[in-house]
C-alpha cells in the first residue's frame, strides 16, 4: 500500500475463458459440455467485448476510491 500515498491503485482483471485466435476450438472439443457442466461454467467462451466493462470502470473517475480488488470475468468458472 505504499503507491496510495502517491495516488497510485493497484486493481487487476482476471478473465476466465475468452474467444480468441488462440481458444476459438475449445468449444468445437467433444468433452467442451462435460466440462462446463463439471465446472459449473457458462456453456459457451466470453466474447472479447463483455470484459469491456470492468476496465472502463477501472479506468473512470467512477473507481476513484477503488484499490487493492481482482474483478474476476469468468462466467462463474473458479468461483468455488
Amino acid at each position: 500500500m505504499e503507491c496510495s500515498q502517491h495516488g497510485i491503485r493497484v486493481n487487476s482483471i482476471s478473465p476466465g475463458f475468452v474467444r480468441t485466435a488462440m481458444t476459438y476450438y475449445v468449444e468445437k472439443s467433444p468433452d467442451w459440455d462435460l466440462k462446463m457442466q463439471y465446472y459449473g461454467g457458462m456453456p459457451r467462451l466470453a466474447d472479447p467485448r463483455e470484459l469491456g466493462g470492468a476496465y472502463v470502470y477501472l479506468l473512470s473517475d467512477a473507481s476513484s476510491y477503488t484499490t487493492g480488488i481482482d474483478i474476476p470475468i469468468a462466467g462463474i468458472v473458479g468461483a468455488w
